[in-house]
């Protein structure tokens, strides 16, 4: 992984619910971490609970995943995440789940914010804007 802009990174704890029968981490628990690591980004950046309160929502549009090696309840699991591209309304994200140096997922989303109110699309909020512009100038 190169540096990347906003990145985001977290240990995940593979919990006995997360494995399926053959005992390897299922592929929902992967989409359920993607959803975390969103989570932690807006928690570092803009806060959900603000962007509610402005009448504004994230939106997923596309979610795409690559799994290249199974996890088993016996690994550890690290997520990261990062802004690959921002627009004046849209955004997209990279992915990856790892266990030490390997990479056991990869995957990327695209998105969007909406006005509540109307449906429409909406800017992405000027300090996520700013964030971006500053870190990936930087990177």
């Amino acid at each position: 992984m190169q540096d990347n802009a906003m990145l985001i990174t977290t240990d995940f704890l593979i919990k006995l619910y997360d494995v399926d029968g053959m005992g390897f981490v299922s592929n929902i628990t992967y989409v359920r971490w993607l959803e975390d690591l969103r989570s932690l980004f807006l928690e570092k950046y803009y806060p959900l609970s603000i962007l509610i309160a402005e009448g504004i929502s994230p939106v997923l549009a596309n979610t795409s995943i690559d799994y290249l090696k199974p996890l088993t309840l016996q690994d550890r699991a690290r997520g990261r995440a990062w802004i690959t591209e921002m627009g004046s309304t849209r955004w997209s994200m990279e992915f990856e789940i790892l266990q030490d140096d390997a990479v056991h997922c990869r995957a990327r989303q695209r998105g969007y914010f909406i006005d509540l109110k109307s449906g429409r699309p909406a800017r992405i909020p000027q300090p996520i804007a700013d964030a971006y512009a500053l870190e990936s100038s930087s990177s």
